[in-house]
């Protein structure tokens, strides 16, 4: 699944949130930031709350 415009580093590249033997994750297509997380359900959720960490250190 693609997410436009959604990366919490670069805020503008599209982020694809991927799976693997390790789990789940997502990747930005532009700046190729990486965010971990544990299961599906979190995925979503998970990328909401580090761009809201992300807002509020700059």
């Amino acid at each position: 699944m693609l997410y436009f415009r959604a990366c919490p580093r670069c805020e503008l590249g599209a982020v694809e949130a991927k799976e693997d033997w390790d789990g789940y994750y997502f990747l930005c297509l532009n700046c190729g930031f990486v965010l971990e997380c544990r299961s599906a359900s979190m995925t979503s959720a998970l990328l909401v709350e580090e761009q809201r960490n992300l807002e509020t250190v700059a």
